[in-house]
């Protein structure tokens, strides 16, 4: 046995819902793990999540959910499609477009004098697919989950960057210079 530690499947926990094929599983695992390659710092762990609604008017009843943790940068992706196929190629494809990100942010960062010029973010991809929403009467409506954290300080450049790594549409967070709370939000046009 190797002290290189566990091989990159191991890293990936895995749950699926609904009529997921074992091999649908097994293959998203091992694309999961094949992205572990691309990232800048070492992968502690890393999620994988495939659900299928067994309802025929869903035009997209495949929902994979994926993250990796990247010593402790999260990268995220959510895709709703019509095959499990589809789903977790672009979940994939997501996670290691981030992971790539966060490798060139890592490198810009490493070779930028320390002065604080105009930022260098590169911006221009679309907003990610969402599951569709479906209205709920009032009386219907539960919370099912309630998260919370505190804000950590930081400039817009990087609460952009980070709303991006985590697949967001918008993100909560204290700016660095004036502690106040502040919110970055895609528009309708993507930016």
């Amino acid at each position: 046995m190797s002290s290189a530690g566990p091989a990159p499947a191991d890293l990936v926990r895995g749950h699926t819902r609904g009529p997921v094929k074992e091999d649908d599983r097994e293959r998203a695992v091992n694309l999961l793990a094949g992205t572990f390659d691309v990232a800048p710092r070492p992968v502690l762990h890393a999620r994988l999540e495939i659900d299928i609604e067994p309802n025929p008017a869903n035009e997209r009843p495949v929902v994979v959910k994926a993250s990796v943790d990247a010593s402790g940068r999260v990268v995220r992706a959510h895709v709703a499609q019509p095959t499990t196929s589809a789903a977790v190629d672009e979940a994939i494809a997501r996670i290691r477009q981030g992971l790539n990100r966060l490798a060139e942010r890592r490198d810009t960062r490493r070779h930028r004098p320390d002065s604080s010029g105009p930022s260098e973010w590169r911006h221009g991809d679309l907003p990610d697919a969402r599951p569709e929403y479906f209205p709920r009467p009032l009386a219907e409506r539960e919370v099912v989950r309630h998260k919370s954290y505190s804000l950590n300080p930081m400039t817009p450049e990087e609460a952009r960057f980070e709303m991006e790594l985590l697949g967001y549409e918008f993100h909560l967070y204290e700016d660095a210079g004036s502690a106040a709370d502040c919110l970055i939000a895609r528009g309708e046009d993507g930016e």
